[in-house]
């Protein structure tokens, strides 16, 4: 969480326009990618292996949320300690 919270500081995202969402277990990232488009947020940061942002990003383009509005971030915040 702490590196999250860093990255969030990096790109000057503000902490009230920052909303939280996981995908469920089926790991179809289409309803949640309708509920962001739905609720007009640009900036988004993916924290999944490579295997699950591709996913992500695949359906993102079909659900055109790849124009210029949209910003990803890609990530995989996992510990090595």
């Amino acid at each position: 969480l702490l590196r999250l919270e860093e990255l969030v500081r990096q790109f000057l995202i503000s902490k009230e326009s920052l909303s939280i969402r996981m995908l469920d277990h089926s790991n179809d990232p289409t309803p949640l990618l309708k509920e962001i488009r739905d609720d007009k947020i640009s900036t988004i940061i993916i924290d999944a292996n490579a295997s699950v942002s591709y996913l992500i990003l695949k359906k993102a383009a079909d659900l055109g949320m790849t124009s210029a509005y949209y910003k990803y971030i890609l990530t995989t915040m996992v510990s090595l300690a």
